[in-house]
Formats: C-alpha cells, sequence, structure tokens
C-alpha cells in the first residue's frame, strides 16, 4: 500500500513538472503568455484528475475488499474478537521500543499466516507434543479403518510382546465397527526374540509382520492412515523417538500411501501364522 501511495506522489510531482516545462517551453517560444498559462494550467488539472481517479479506483478496491472481509469477521464474532486483539497486541508491540520485540511480532504473524495457509491447503505439520497429532486422534475421528505401518523398535520398549499396541483404545476403535491394520516392520533378530515368547502370546487380528530386509526400502516408512483420507507421515527423532512430521489430506498424496500400504501388505505375514509355525518349531 505505501509503495502504491508513493508511485501516486510520483506520478503527480511528474505531472506537475511536465506541465510547468511546457508552459515555460512555450514562452520561451514567444507564444502568447495568456496561452502558455492556459495550457500549464490545463496540463496541472490534467494530471490532477487522473491522479484522482487512480486514486480513487484503489481506495474503491480497498474498501471492497475490507467489506468482504468484515462480512466474513462478523459471521464469526469468536474469530472476530480474536482478530482484534490480535490487531491491537501487534500494534501495542510495534510502538514500542524494543526491537526485538517488534521483529518477533512480525515474524509469528507471518507464521501464523504460513500454518493457516498450508492447513487451508491441505497440510499440517504438528508441533512435537502437539495435541493436533493423527496419533493422538485416530481413534476417535476413524469411522472406517485404521491402518498403520511401524518398525518393530518404535514399540517394543513401550510394549510387552505383541499385545501392547492393542490397547483398550484400539479396542475399543474395533467395537465401533472400524478396520483396525498394522504392519510391523521388524529384524530378524527382533524375530527370533518373539518366537522365544510364542507360547505367551495372544495376538489380535488386523496385525501383520514384514521382515525389513525383505521390504522394498521406499516403504520402510513410519505412517497412519485414518478412513483412507487422512495420513499422517512420522519420522524419527536424533533420540530414536517418533513424531509426526506432517499430516495430510492432499487426495493424491493419500491416494498414494494407500496404494503403498497396500503393496507392503504383500511383503507381509499375519502375526497369527507368524506365531503358529514358531509354536510348531518350539515343540
Amino acid at each position: 500500500m505505501r509503495s502504491r501511495n508513493k508511485l501516486f506522489d510520483t506520478f503527480q510531482i511528474v505531472g506537475f513538472a511536465a506541465s510547468t516545462i511546457v508552459a515555460i517551453a512555450l514562452v520561451i517560444a514567444q507564444v502568447d503568455p495568456v496561452q502558455c498559462t492556459v495550457i500549464g494550467l490545463l496540463l496541472a488539472v490534467f494530471t490532477q484528475l487522473f491522479d484522482l481517479q487512480l486514486r480513487h479506483s484503489s481506495s474503491e478496491d480497498r474498501l471492497l475488499l475490507s467489506n468482504n472481509l468484515s462480512k466474513s469477521l462478523y459471521r464469526d464474532p469468536e474469530l472476530l474478537d480474536q482478530v482484534q486483539h490480535i490487531v491491537e497486541d501487534y500494534y501495542s508491540i510495534h510502538n514500542g521500543w524494543l526491537e526485538l520485540y517488534k521483529t518477533c511480532a512480525q515474524y509469528m504473524v507471518s507464521e501464523c499466516h504460513r500454518v493457516l495457509r498450508s492447513m487451508a491447503m491441505g497440510i499440517l505439520e504438528p508441533p512435537a507434543g502437539s495435541q493436533f497429532t493423527l496419533s493422538a486422534n485416530a481413534m476417535n475421528l476413524a469411522q472406517k479403518s485404521i491402518k498403520q505401518v511401524t518398525d518393530y523398535a518404535a514399540i517394543k520398549d513401550a510394549v510387552q510382546g505383541l499385545r501392547g499396541w492393542y490397547t483398550k483404545a484400539w479396542e475399543e476403535t474395533a467395537a465401533r465397527g472400524v478396520q483396525t491394520s498394522m504392519i510391523i516392520v521388524i529384524s530378524r533378530q527382533d524375530l527370533k526374540d518373539i518366537f522365544l515368547q510364542a507360547k505367551t502370546i495372544t495376538t489380535p487380528a488386523g496385525m501383520y509382520i514384514a521382515i525389513s530386509d525383505e521390504l522394498p526400502a521406499e516403504f520402510d516408512q513410519n505412517y497412519f492412515l485414518v478412513d483412507d483420507r487422512v495420513v499422517s507421515l512420522l519420522e524419527r527423532r536424533a533420540d530414536g523417538t517418533l513424531c509426526e512430521r506432517t499430516i495430510s489430506i492432499v487426495p493424491v498424496e493419500v491416494e498414494r500411501m494407500v496404494k503403498r500400504y497396500d503393496q507392503s501388505l504383500k511383503y507381509a505375514r499375519k502375526v497369527e501364522d507368524v506365531i503358529a509355525e514358531a509354536r510348531k518349531n518350539l515343540v
């Protein structure tokens, strides 16, 4: 907006300067002084009228934009109240003396816009430990299915045996008619350790095991799928724990991960079949 106003001011100055130069040139050319004055004034008037027209058009656009924004805000009183407080606090900081606060305020406003814009496009990057992760809300959100691929290292310290992942929440979700499915990517050594527990493990339906060195590298990724409409991609932190990197509802991305899950099942075996084989070998 400031650059536009500067452009208008520059145009007005140039216009007045041009009209003055023309008038002086006509005087030097020994044209009648009255005519020179009239021509110079007419040029100045035309410049002013054109400048006013440009400013009016610009003001009209801003008024229309403000009016549309006001209508949207007044339809949501809670949002209107929050936006008003944000604007008041922003200018309270902006009018202060500490430059660090001003810079931080500008960054926070930009970051808020970036996050909201990203979500509007279907992507959410939840902060670590956030209450808005898909893993924390998947059980409540799911209506049809939950699918998960996880490596064994991500769950072995949190659970005992293979029963732990199938918690009360998973049982309640399955009881609602939601199809639950998980592929655990595991090394052969960890699988041997499971074989030693084969006589005491009780396994739920919908759990599969895939050997890590048999699974294509591009399939070895931790992720959640909810109702085949939402996907959450996970990554491992430096301390070895998993955190959600992005949540996406972009159809192309979700469809790609659904196909990847279906392809991963081709490399997996049902846990009950693996355990039955282990029990048979241990007899």
